[in-house]
C-alpha cells in the first residue's frame, strides 16, 4: 500500500490518495499475464476486485530474472475507518493459471475524520430546495 507521496505505508485516511503496489520477479516468459488485488474487510467480507484484463491493461513481464512492478491507483480511497485485507494475484492472460497469489497476507488500517456508517463514503453533496 503507498500513500499519495508513493511512500509504502500501513495506515490511511479515508478519501485520500493510495496506490496498490505488486513487485514481482519474472521466473520465465509467461508471455501477457493477468495482475490483480482483491480488498476484504479483517471478518473475510469481500469488498472488492479488479484485474487487469477487465481494464483491458496488458502486462508483459520482464525476461527472466528481472523484477518489474505494478500499481493501480486510487485517486480518492472510499473505504470508512476499520482494518482490511490485500490479496495479490499474477495469472495467465486467460486467468486459468495462477502463477503468484498473495492471499489476504498484507493489513493495513483506514482512519477517518467524520461520522460516516457503513463501509464506503460516497463522497456525494447535500442541497436543499
Amino acid at each position: 500500500l503507498l500513500d499519495g507521496d508513493g511512500q509504502p505505508v500501513t495506515t490511511v485516511r479515508t478519501g485520500t490518495p493510495v496506490g496498490l503496489e505488486m513487485e514481482f520477479e519474472s521466473l520465465s516468459p509467461p508471455g501477457e499475464v493477468v495482475c490483480g488485488f482483491a480488498v476484504h474487510r479483517a471478518d473475510g467480507m469481500h469488498l472488492w476486485a479488479a484485474d487487469t484484463r477487465d481494464l483491458d491493461f496488458t502486462v508483459v513481464p520482464p525476461p527472466p530474472g528481472q523484477r518489474s512492478c505494478i500499481v493501480y491507483a486510487i485517486d480518492r480511497l472510499p473505504l470508512l475507518g476499520g482494518t482490511y485485507l490485500l490479496t495479490a494475484t499474477i495469472e495467465d492472460r486467460h486467468t486459468q493459471h495462477v502463477y503468484a497469489r498473495s492471499e489476504s497476507d498484507y493489513t493495513f488500517k483506514v482512519t477517518e475524520e467524520t461520522r460516516h456508517m457503513g463501509l464506503v463514503a460516497l463522497n456525494g453533496r447535500w442541497s436543499f430546495r
